[in-house]
């Protein structure tokens, strides 16, 4: 089941790529964005969970 999530993600990754999108900052060109963004969302959010159940 993990192998399909990856496959999935990467899928994800490449029609990025594909997909024109309406930009308003010059940031958001960069290629994967929204990737990247939403990964270091994610890493983000356990740092700050696991700071708060451990004081």
């Amino acid at each position: 089941m993990l192998k399909v999530f990856y496959v999935i993600c990467g899928l994800l990754v490449l029609v990025d790529f594909m997909v024109h999108r309406h930009i308003y900052h010059d940031w958001e060109n960069i290629p994967a964005f929204y990737a990247i963004y939403g990964f270091i969302g994610c890493v983000v959010l356990v740092l700050i969970a696991k700071r708060c159940v451990s004081s």
